[in-house]
């Protein structure tokens, strides 16, 4: 005789595999996270063509390509890179998650499950040496960025109190006559940083070549606006859905 599965949701774990899962609920905790931080002006055109209607672009056009050392996290130790693209929702600054890689699978599933992060695994080199910080990232053996830092003064402000958080989750429909995503929406985190020390001094940045699998380089520089490095502490909780499209 066939017998019931025991398995309820009560007792399934917060994400997959829900026997084990691979990442710990948020809170996420960041300990002596550092991050070069280098601010470019870019095309208007080519930032709307890469942002989900509900966002407005401000004037000008700014992003920001960002490589971090997470020595230690609740998610192990790993290193990131991201293409933060400055915007606003509803008449208010936020910054919307365009292109994310990690060299960490806990790091990737937390952040494309829970923040709507569009992240993929790649290869990185993050080092000081010559009185520069270097950053590099590589994916299928072809670097896709790099960025490069010479800290050289205190920053003169106190760090800007960080910006909302935007990402786009995606859920494939699995209809096959269906013509657009199950889900797709807009979610909204507000990182808790604590700034240890900040420094501002020169940065360059380059994106390798233009790709469909890695199109990180869709976004041309036009000027770069301001180079920084953090080191800091930071607590990043339960985001919420904020508008589905």
């Amino acid at each position: 005789m066939a017998r019931r599965g025991r398995l309820s949701v009560e007792k399934m774990g917060h994400s997959m595999p829900v026997e084990a899962t691979p990442y710990p609920a948020p809170p996420i905790y960041f300990r002596d996270a550092q991050a070069i931080n280098i601010a470019f002006e870019t095309d208007p055109e080519a930032a709307l063509e890469a942002l989900p209607m509900p966002l407005t672009l401000p004037e000008p056009a700014t992003a920001i390509l960002s490589f971090l050392k997470y020595p230690w996290t609740t998610l192990g130790p790993y290193l990131e890179a991201m293409v933060l693209i400055l915007v606003e929702y509803q008449g208010r600054p936020a910054a919307y998650l365009h292109q994310i890689a990690c060299d960490s699978e806990a790091a990737l599933l937390a952040g494309r499950e829970i923040w709507g992060c569009p992240k993929r695994l790649a290869s990185f080199e993050y080092c000081f040496g010559n009185g520069v910080i270097t950053g590099r990232m590589q994916r299928d053996g072809v670097q896709i960025a790099s960025a490069v830092f010479r800290p050289e003064r205190p920053l003169a402000a106190e760090p800007a109190e960080s910006a909302a958080a935007i990402g786009l989750r995606v859920v494939p429909a699995i209809d096959p006559e269906a013509k657009e995503p199950f889900c797709a929406e807009l979610i909204e985190a507000f990182p808790e940083k604590t700034v240890q020390h900040a420094w501002e001094g020169t940065g360059a940045l380059d994106f390798g070549e233009r790709s469909a699998f890695n199109p990180w380089s869709t976004l041309p520089v036009k000027r770069v606006v301001q180079s920084t490095l953090e080191v800091y502490d930071q607590v990043l909780g339960m985001p919420r859905g904020i508008e589905r499209l």
